[in-house]
């Protein structure tokens, strides 16, 4: 059974993964598998420069607490990889669903047992 907040991540990873894509698919039918001119357009001015290190950086710092995280298992993880390589906005809605899908059983069975988890 899901519930209302892995509902919302579902539904930020379906537009994390449109919208970005929408315009990669775009580029790439009008110049191809142009590496070079990916790049020169990635970094045409100080202001996308930064949009791409600032995305970067996050999509680091999200492999980092995925792969360190204990919480999920090993195959979600690899994942999370797999969903961030594809972009922050991809990777990031993937792990937290991921995470509110393992953490909802062990509250369930905490609850069942009479401890109650404070948030």
């Amino acid at each position: 059974m899901s519930t209302p907040r892995q509902r919302l991540y579902l539904l930020l990873l379906a537009i994390g993964i449109i919208v970005p894509y929408r315009h990669a698919i775009g580029w790439l039918g009008e110049h191809g598998l142009d590496l070079p001119r990916f790049v020169d357009d990635m970094l045409a001015n100080d202001i996308s420069a930064f949009f791409v290190w600032d995305v970067v950086i996050a999509v680091v710092v999200l492999l980092a607490a995925a792969v360190t995280d204990r919480a999920l298992h090993i195959r979600d993880r690899v994942w999370v990889v797999i969903g961030s390589l594809a972009g922050a906005s991809v990777g990031l809605p993937l792990y937290l669903w991921l995470r509110e899908r393992r953490r909802r059983p062990a509250e369930g069975a905490a609850l069942a047992g009479g401890v109650r988890l404070s948030r």
